[in-house]
């Protein structure tokens, strides 16, 4: 019993670590992953089960973005979870400002 307790637990936590395995960059709070390809953000649920491609953060704001250098990006929503960045500038790494209950997070975002 005491084993298959261990070997429970085990799994669970390796199942878990699989969740966030394939996630660029995690962003907890909403249970979300980012990825930067083309100058565009996608957003996916962080999730095994995937409910969907792309989703749209349910309390947080993307609020900011900066390049490596930190000059500011302009960018635009094109899709739900799609964001375009305003550059024709290939962006291979990014700072990615996200703001939830008045709070500002900064998430590192690089090329995948």
């Amino acid at each position: 019993m005491k084993i298959q307790k261990s070997l429970l637990a085990l799994i669970l936590l390796f199942f878990q670590s699989l969740a966030f395995a394939h996630c660029p960059t995690s962003f907890k709070e909403e249970g979300a992953c980012l990825m930067l390809d083309n100058n565009m953000i996608f957003i996916y649920d962080s999730k095994i089960e995937h409910n969907g491609p792309y989703k749209d953060f349910k309390k947080a704001s993307l609020i900011a973005l900066k390049n490596s250098k930190g000059a500011d990006l302009a960018f635009k929503k094109v899709a739900r979870g799609i964001y375009k960045i305003e550059t024709s500038e290939a962006q291979a790494q990014l700072v990615v400002t996200v703001e939830l209950d008045k709070k500002i997070k900064e998430l590192k975002l690089n090329l995948n």
